[in-house]
């Protein structure tokens, strides 16, 4: 069996800082976690059962346990009327950010 972190999402290779938040979703929620797509640095998921901004809320709240010691590299947002299904999106922004719009934590937008 494929270990999670191999996964692909649309067909494109998941980014390496990102991988182990992945593996840290895929052992919160189990088969409920859905890889939706990657478009450029944002990976995009949904978990079955959760609406998007309960699952925000959720992931922000267990922040240590996704994002590890390395909570403030991250940026993760969703619409603030996203329909059930859309997502919650993350990205690796890391420490020094280099424009505007690189804000580590939880949005909703």
């Amino acid at each position: 069996m494929l270990q999670f972190s191999q996964f692909q999402a649309g067909g494109k290779s998941i980014p390496p800082l990102l991988l182990p938040v992945v593996d840290n979703l895929r052992r919160m929620f189990g088969d409920r976690l859905e890889l939706i797509r990657l478009e450029g640095d944002w990976l995009t998921f949904r978990v079955t059962g959760i609406v998007e901004a309960t699952l925000l809320l959720h992931l922000q709240t267990n922040a240590a346990a996704v994002f590890g010691g390395r909570v403030d590299e991250y940026q993760t947002t969703c619409p603030v009327n996203a329909q059930r299904g859309e997502g919650v999106s993350i990205r690796y922004v890391g420490l020094g950010r280099q424009k505007e719009g690189d804000y580590s934590g939880f949005w909703f937008y």
